[in-house]
């Protein structure tokens, strides 16, 4: 996803608390490389079809190999000495007719190491498969948590303030969420998803999350280590620690 200047501007302009004038310079190139990269990653996330898919096809594989794997041992010397025979000359092309017996032997040699690593094969890739379990959310959740710690982690570099959900408590506002991290987002969503339907529930499951899990993102640190010359955390301050507020 690419976004505009004014919609640069306008993110920028929804975190007053980037007090930090070089970082502050810094933010439109923050945004431009976030939005390129990080942000078109989360919004292309691959759906639970597709995710079911790619894990029955790890398991295609590792049921494949772990059948040539039988094959290849149980056929007999005689045969593997065929087979290998066969590859050499395939190999050789012109010169087939004079492959010497030691170069037919090599042949066969490797065709034991083949066996011992689709044996290999078929253990990783079952191990692959039964790694891949169902994501616990549904997609749409999980990418706006996703964008969500994204924003909170570039609003706490920006800022020096950990980013947080506030919840009014007065009787005609009780419950609503309010604060410079949900100004930010709510900047922020119509821009990604269009409108701001969707952020209540979405800061709700960011701010449990983050309770539970201590969930962060690294965008900050992994820009900083892709562009060093930007010097994102050489500020004119001397600590880079987020206040808490």
């Amino acid at each position: 996803m690419k976004i505009t200047s004014a919609q640069i501007r306008i993110l920028s302009d929804a975190l007053p608390g980037c007090t930090d004038a070089r970082r502050r310079s810094l933010l439109p190139r923050i945004f431009k490389e976030w939005s390129q990269f990080d942000l078109e990653e989360h919004l292309t996330r691959e759906t639970t079809n597709e995710f079911r898919a790619r894990r029955r096809q790890i398991g295609k594989v590792a049921k494949l190999a772990r059948e040539l794997a039988r094959a290849l041992s149980e056929i007999d010397s005689a045969g593997r000495f065929d087979i290998a025979s066969q590859q050499a000359e395939m190999d050789a092309g012109a010169r087939a007719g004079q492959l010497s017996y030691d170069e037919r032997c090599q042949y066969e040699r490797r065709l034991k190491d083949e066996s011992k690593q689709l044996v290999k094969l078929a253990e990783a890739a079952t191990q692959e498969a039964n790694r891949l379990a169902p994501l616990p959310r549904r997609r749409s959740t999980v990418i706006r948590y996703l964008v969500l710690l994204d924003l909170a982690a570039i609003c706490e570099w920006a800022t020096r303030r950990r980013a947080a959900r506030r919840v009014r408590t007065r009787p005609e506002e009780a419950g609503m969420t309010y604060g410079p991290f949900w100004d930010f987002a709510c900047a922020a969503w119509p821009i990604i998803f269009g409108s701001i339907s969707g952020l209540e529930n979405a800061f709700k499951t960011w701010a449990e999350g983050r309770r539970r899990h201590r969930d962060f993102s690294p965008i900050m640190a992994n820009l900083a280590m892709s562009h060093p010359q930007w010097g994102i955390f050489a500020t004119s301050r001397s600590k880079s620690t987020i206040r808490q507020g």
